[in-house]
């Protein structure tokens, strides 16, 4: 999975946020098979022999299907996703009493739809009479009450979705939710889907019924890698298991507990830039197939840091926005590689 490739010619900075670099090669020229060969190579591995470092995009992931642009787990926000040109789509999984998996985040159905109560104690056909555009606000407006947005089932998800898929296991009846993923999931489904959980013990429990599944990196373990980089500035690689994808937020307050022997000590900790160059650079030399995925980045500061890093994707709950910020960046890059270079032999 790697990002988008954009050519820039840039010499005085070589973690221009947004867009590739390509030469620093003075009085010589980048080639268009060059050029070409770049789009074939891993987002962080891309670089030319003397040059500066070849910068790449993110790929943008819809978080929720983009659940501030429209209503979130919802059929309606996959096929918009999808026609604004997503690469890959976040949705949730839980499950209903009747026991079939189905599309929402949380235990409140009142934050989303016209319903009330546990989303777990209903069952599915419950649970499509309700409206789940209930709630979603644009100017101040209910724009999709009353416009026939459901509850989706995974069945129907899959069959809405021509893009890579990552699910989030988020039910405390995990083992009910994964048994059942054997009578929904193709082979090609399979294939298609990354499986996410902030619960170890769901993912463990996946990973021994489906060993063809690919998950991502236990939380735990990536968290510890994080901050083993953040406070004692080392990246322990080798003990690490499971380096397909890591996911984790840029910004995290977390509890720093020490233990003595009158009980523990506790301080809270608000650790900004989990996520730096030198870390990624470091896994991506390790494994250069890797997915490093930042997650909850809603503004364009983000958005540019994670590119400035060497991100291979982003959780966003606005592709809209997040596509603005790539433009507006690419707008930039454009103008202030124009005025400083000018490049010849290249038709």
């Amino acid at each position: 999975m790697t990002g988008s490739v954009d050519v820039v010619a840039s010499k005085s900075r070589p973690f221009q946020k947004g867009i590739v670099v390509v030469c620093s090669f003075i009085g010589s020229l980048v080639s268009l098979p060059v050029v070409l060969s770049l789009y074939a190579m891993p987002a962080h591995a891309r670089r030319v022999p003397g040059s500066e470092v070849i910068r790449h995009y993110p790929i943008i992931i819809a978080h929720h299907g983009s659940g501030e642009d429209w209503p979130e787990n919802t059929l309606y926000a996959i096929r918009q996703s999808q026609k604004h040109h997503v690469k890959m789509i976040n949705l949730t999984l839980e499950l209903s009493r009747d026991k079939v998996p189905f599309l929402f985040h949380g235990f409140r159905l009142s934050r989303t739809t016209n319903g009330h109560g546990d989303p777990e104690a209903k069952t599915m056909a419950q649970l499509k009479k309700l409206d789940a555009g209930y709630f979603f606000k644009r100017h101040g407006r209910y724009i999709y009450r009353g416009r026939g947005i459901k509850i989706p089932t995974l069945k129907e998800a899959l069959r809405a979705s021509h893009v890579k898929r990552i699910f989030d296991i988020k039910t405390h009846r995990y083992r009910d939710l994964i048994d059942k993923l054997a009578g929904i999931l193709t082979p090609g489904d399979w294939k298609d889907s990354v499986f996410y959980s902030t619960d170890k013990s769901a993912m463990a429990y996946l990973e021994s019924k489906y060993p063809h599944a690919t998950v991502f990196q236990n939380r735990d373990k990536t968290r510890k890698l994080l901050l083993d980089n953040k406070i004692e500035g080392k990246v322990d690689v080798k003990n690490s298991a499971n380096w397909a994808w890591l996911g984790f937020e840029n910004n995290r307050d977390m509890n720093i507990c020490e233990h003595f022997t009158l009980g523990w000590g506790c301080t809270s900790v608000a650790f900004k830039n989990l996520w730096q160059r030198g870390m990624t650079d470091a896994i991506h030399r390790q494994d250069p197939a890797v997915h490093l995925v930042m997650f909850g980045v809603d503004d364009c500061a983000l958005y540019d840091y994670a590119t400035t890093i060497g991100m291979d994707a982003i959780y966003t709950n606005s592709i809209m926005k997040m596509q603005g910020c790539k433009l507006r960046e690419q707008r930039r890059v454009l103008k202030h590689a124009h005025a400083k270079w000018h490049v010849t032999g290249v038709k």
